[in-house]
């Protein structure tokens, strides 16, 4: 299969990316402009390399066009210690994911996987689970839960949405096919 993988280079991408391979698939590895690759260095050559901006419609437009990904793995995220709960950045990001979604569906793939964080939950339960209520505390954890709550808005009848918000609904448009398949 061949899978779109954002943010490759992280921490979360970069293991992704090593199970893809060893499975077999096809991975085109999305990279930001200027990041390191340190943490792919021994899977460089098994994996298709795109460094673009996440944020540039056009850009991801293009790659998605010209790549054709059966599939998306979407871990990028702003994650700068120190930084990343409350930066704006973080809207940013969720337009982003919006754009990716949409080309993802224009161009035929049916699905898109992405990556929720523990800050979701309300934390005062004394512990996580797919069943602990959301009470999102930051800015960063809000974007998180929200896309969430998008993906399941538009996700057909019979489409497990798993995580936070998770439900099946009526077909909403087009990037339903991003998000579900059918």
């Amino acid at each position: 299969m061949k899978v779109l993988l954002t943010g490759a280079g992280g921490f979360i991408g970069s293991q992704v990316a090593r199970q893809l391979v060893e499975s077999g698939d096809h991975v085109v590895a999305m990279l930001r402009p200027g990041e390191s690759t340190a943490r792919l260095d021994d899977i460089l050559g098994s994996l298709e390399v795109r460094t673009l901006d996440l944020a540039d419609t056009a850009a991801v437009t293009a790659m998605v066009a010209d790549t054709r990904p059966e599939a998306c793995v979407h871990p990028a995220w702003n994650a700068e210690p120190g930084k990343y709960l409350h930066s704006r950045e973080n809207l940013r990001l969720v337009e982003a994911t919006h754009r990716l979604a949409e080309a993802l569906a224009d161009h035929g793939c049916r699905r898109l996987v992405g990556v929720g964080t523990n800050a979701e939950y309300d934390t005062s339960y004394g512990y996580l689970s797919e069943r602990t209520p959301t009470a999102p505390t930051y800015l960063y954890s809000a974007c998180k839960l929200g896309l969430s709550h998008w993906r399941s808005s538009v996700c057909s009848p019979g489409c497990r949405s798993p995580g936070p918000g998770s439900s099946t609904s009526t077909d909403r448009g087009r990037t339903l096919a991003a998000w579900c398949p059918r």
